[in-house]
């Protein structure tokens, strides 16, 4: 059937139930009830809610009360969604209440009070039990769902406890998640019942134990219940032991089961004895069931018993076992157990055992390993293997560690060999590049280090050259305690013990070191802005500059006068540098310039200075006529 107004099977069934409700009675030879009983017969679940108050509401028409109060429970019973429960449980509430409105009236004028009871008793009733019945409607729903079967035990007198369980265990799906849940929460309750029904719990942990489960983990959660069970029962743990034993017996689901192994091997540990202890840890580690925490607590089990060759026989089982990263706890646990058991009676076997951590560590842990093994071998061994560990620690740690391991080298060397030998590593960790060497920070520390160190022996142009090696990686514009603290601590260098051409020299290469960090940056931020341009030569003048008509070959003169754009005026940048690097040399020593007096020089004077002497003296002569100069030139030829 297709309707012509477009409207789909449930907008057609609506209109019927609203037209049978309204009007039922006045349709002749139709059973109204039988037509909504087949909706619900036949329609979606989805509607089973609003044909049930339909039905409900056509009895209350017709006035059968008795006959609409037995259609809200059977939908209250018969719903299979929630909502379609909250639907007629609210619908039969304001029911009651307008009944019991009516009998209220009614009884103010001489009615009958039990019908009004009856129906408060039904209402107070009905409220109360609105969980249970929810939790009946959501397990209709999904009959596999195990936290409600949990919760709907609890909710029900404990004397009905044991049947909702016994129910459920056969209702829900052994593979239903959280199965096994049900049957220790069901032994649980025989074994909390006063008085405890032990026989009975065991009873259903050995139902619960052949069940085919979702996982082998849930079936080694029923075992383990048990065992924990018996455990709490007492009796000194014999029957718990049995039971984990039986658990990862050979052909059991739970053979594999590490959950169950750790749980029998620390009853063995409690209860048996240290052979059977070794032969349980052992299986555990032969069937690849161990954790690296398994492995460490095997070893303490025989430490303190005193078996301290097989204590370290599990670690080598244990570091065989597994690999980095989780073999790095019992590399330290071997290692610290060892040598504070041995000490230096036992050197190369320690040895071997250090190379053998470090082979295996990994990198954040070499650092430390490094220095544990160059302090084993300084209490206990040779000063000249320490200095190789170190060395060797240098090269391989991670670029974070290496300032640190070159400063405990550096100490050891001064220690045992004197500054030749420190020299020697200040020499050769400047001058390695990464990833063995130190990165560019860490070279510049060690270049200020080296420095003075070559500054308090009196080396100043070892301290020199070795500030000039390292400044190549300070950007003197780089603030805080990179390049700027690094050229700070040349200049500090220059005053001291510097001249005026040593510092003018530092502030040439500062200048170079300045430009080629500079190139570098305006080089990748110039980078973006000329994509899709070709590249220019400084010098070079493109080809459509000589094609020009009236170009340069016509007016030469023209052209000489404009030049070349690209050209630089080295000259003026020369003497700007210049006056620049002077005025920091005058800043930097403090020298006051002051002119000397002429008459200092004598005789060495340049002949400027003496014609101007000459000058100033005419200047200060007195005036003479023409009579009295033709006098004295007559009385000076006289003479």
């Amino acid at each position: 059937f297709a309707s012509l107004a477009g409207k789909t099977r449930h907008e057609l069934w609506l209109e019927l139930v609203d037209l049978l409700v309204g009007h039922g009675a006045e349709a002749e030879g139709l059973d109204a009830e039988a037509v909504l009983r087949s909706g619900l017969r036949t329609t979606a679940k989805e509607m089973s809610g609003r044909l049930y108050t339909a039905l409900a509401d056509y009895h209350v028409r017709r006035g059968a009360f008795s006959q609409a109060r037995d259609a809200y429970v059977e939908g209250i019973e018969g719903a299979r969604t929630a909502r379609d429960f909250a639907l007629v449980f609210d619908a039969y509430a304001r029911y009651l209440e307008s009944m019991i409105s009516a009998l209220m009236e009614e009884e103010e004028e001489g009615g009958d009070d039990d019908s009004l009871d009856l129906l408060m008793a039904v209402l107070e009733d009905l409220v109360a039990s609105r969980p249970v019945l929810l939790n009946a409607c959501l397990l209709r729903q999904n009959p596999d769902n195990v936290r409600e079967w949990l919760r709907r035990a609890e909710m029900v007198p404990a004397e009905d406890a044991p049947g909702v369980y016994a129910r459920a265990v056969t209702t829900c799906a052994p593979r239903a998640p959280g199965h096994n849940s049900l049957w220790v929460a069901f032994a649980r309750l025989y074994e909390d019942s006063e008085p405890k029904d032990l026989p009975q719990a065991r009873e259903v942990f050995r139902r619960a134990v052949g069940v085919e489960y979702r996982t082998p983990e849930d079936l080694a959660a029923v075992w383990c219940a048990w065992v924990e069970m018996e455990i709490r029962a007492g009796a000194g743990g014999g029957r718990a032991l049995e039971v984990a034993r039986e658990a990862v017996a050979q052909g059991s689901a739970c053979r594999k089961s590490q959950r169950c192994w750790m749980l029998l091997a620390d009853l063995t540990e409690s209860l048996c004895t240290l052979e059977e202890t070794k032969a349980v840890y052992g299986e555990m580690i032969d069937h690849k069931l161990a954790t690296p925490q398994v492995v460490l607590n095997f070893a303490s089990v025989l430490e303190e018993a005193r078996h301290y060759e097989e204590a370290f026989k599990a670690y080598e089982r244990g570091v065989s076992a597994f690999r980095p990263p989780h073999s790095s706890s019992i590399w330290r646990a071997y290692l610290g157990k060892f040598v504070g058991r041995y000490g230096g009676r036992r050197v190369e076997r320690a040895r071997e055992l250090f190379e053998g951590a470090l082979d295996a560590a990994e990198a954040p842990e070499l650092a430390e390993l490094y220095r544990w093994y160059a302090s084993f071998e300084e209490e206990h061994g040779l000063a000249k293997n320490v200095m190789t560990i170190l060395g060797s620690a240098l090269k391989v740690c991670p670029a974070k560690d290496k300032l640190g391991v070159l400063t405990a080298w550096v100490a050891k060397a001064k220690e045992f060999y004197g500054v030749a030998r420190v020299r020697q590593i200040y020499q050769g960790a400047i001058e390695v590049e990464p990833p063995e060497g130190l990165g560019d920070a860490d070279v510049r520390t060690v270049c200020l280090r080296y420095a003075r160190l070559e500054r308090g022996l009196g080396e100043i142009d070892r301290a020199r050259a070795i500030l000039r090696h390292g400044s190549q990686l300070a950007n003197p514009k780089e603030r805080g305690s990179g390049g700027a603290g690094y050229w700070e601590e040349w200049n500090k260098f220059e005053v001291s013990h510097g001249n005026e051409d040593t510092f003018r020299e530092m502030l040439r290469v500062k200048r170079s070191v300045a430009a080629f960090y500079g190139q570098g940056a305006a080089s990748s931020s110039a980078a973006p802005a000329a994509a899709g341009e070709k590249p220019s030569l400084p010098g070079f003048v493109k080809a459509e500059t000589m094609n020009q008509g009236g170009g340069a070959q016509e007016n030469p003169a023209a052209a000489e006068e404009e030049g070349n754009p690209e050209d630089i005026d080295i000259d003026d940048d020369e003497e700007e540098k210049e006056k620049e690097e002077k005025e920091e040399v005058l800043e930097a020593f403090e020298i006051k310039q002051k002119a000397v007096p002429q008459d200092v020089f004598g005789s060495l004077q340049p002949p400027s200075v003496a014609n101007n002497k000459r000058k100033d003296s005419e200047k200060k002569k007195p005036f003479l006529g023409a009579a009295e100069r033709f006098k004295r030139a007559k009385t000076t030829t006289t003479q």
